[in-house]
């Protein structure tokens, strides 16, 4: 029993190992091919491939703990809060990433529950047979139905990846009766992703970078200025290439580089979670 249970976990290190290495070579032909290399050299002083091996631990370490954590994903305690009391903030909504579910929060809502934030919510979806439009319509009705039960009238969406396209669709596309307080995205592919074309899914396959879905979205864009939106993005993000992909160019941004981390870490990040209390306490709480 023992000897399987080693073999196991010696296949699940290696898968690790491996995709990290995969993710990271992509990575690195796209960065040592393009401008994105220049500014790294800056950035680390000349030592890229040195400043490179933090992104590549941070995947090995976040990785792992993302397949872990991902049974967490079906526990509807994780998905939904109960309370009768009002709170300070708006409603909040977590929105995973492709391939993700609800678990991908669960370091994120412990820290900002402790940030004050207590009224948190994930909407979850699945990956493979959904499309972009489908979900953006599912996420109407959890919203509508979370502002129902909660009889306020805004909400404050923090998304992953993927799930910053959709919040960012969204707040094109909200009623008018009521509003997005506060969007947070962290580490989303805005201008799509050329890894896109080895996902598998139509979902996906429509994230294809600078393809018709992120162009319709950019030029679509009617975001009020007056809502606060933070968008995080790595220097070393592993999943979004070209890095330029990770900015819009959309005014009212405000951007945050983090410290080099791949695509996943960030969801790990107590700075970042630490960061997004901050914004949204001096932007949408109120007095």
């Amino acid at each position: 029993m023992g000897s399987v249970i080693l073999a196991i976990a010696c296949i699940f290190l290696a898968f690790v190992l491996l995709f990290c290495l995969i993710s990271y070579g992509f990575f690195w032909y796209e960065t040592a091919n393009g401008p994105h290399y220049e500014y790294l050299v800056r950035l680390s002083n000349g030592r890229v491939k040195r400043f490179m091996m933090r992104g590549i631990l941070s995947g090995l370490v976040s990785f792992p703990m993302t397949v872990l954590l991902y049974p967490l994903g079906y526990f509807r305690r994780l998905w939904k809060t109960d309370l009768t009391a009002p709170t300070p903030a708006p409603p909040v909504i977590f929105i995973h990433g492709l391939y993700h579910n609800a678990s991908a929060w669960v370091f994120f809502r412990l820290w900002m529950k402790r940030a004050g934030f207590t009224d948190l919510h994930a909407f979850q979806y699945g990956s493979l047979g959904s499309s972009f439009d489908g979900l953006l319509e599912r996420l109407d009705a959890f919203v509508k139905e979370l502002l129902n039960q909660r009889g306020t009238k805004s909400v404050i969406l923090i998304c992953h990846s993927l799930g910053g396209l959709l919040g960012r669709a969204y707040l094109n596309r909200a009623p008018k009766d009521f509003k997005i307080s506060a969007l947070v995205t962290l580490g989303t592919p805005y201008q799509g992703s050329k890894l896109a074309v080895l996902g598998v899914g139509r979902l996906a396959q429509s994230l294809a970078f600078r393809g018709p879905l992120v162009q319709g979205i950019e030029s679509q864009t009617v975001e009020s200025t007056d809502i606060p939106r933070l968008a995080f993005y790595s220097p070393l993000d592993n999943m979004v290439l070209p890095n330029e992909a990770l900015r819009t160019s959309a005014p009212g941004w405000v951007f945050f580089e983090t410290e080099g981390m791949s695509h996943v870490a960030m969801l790990f990040s107590k700075d970042l979670a630490d960061r997004t209390s901050e914004f949204l306490r001096t932007s949408c709480i109120r007095e």
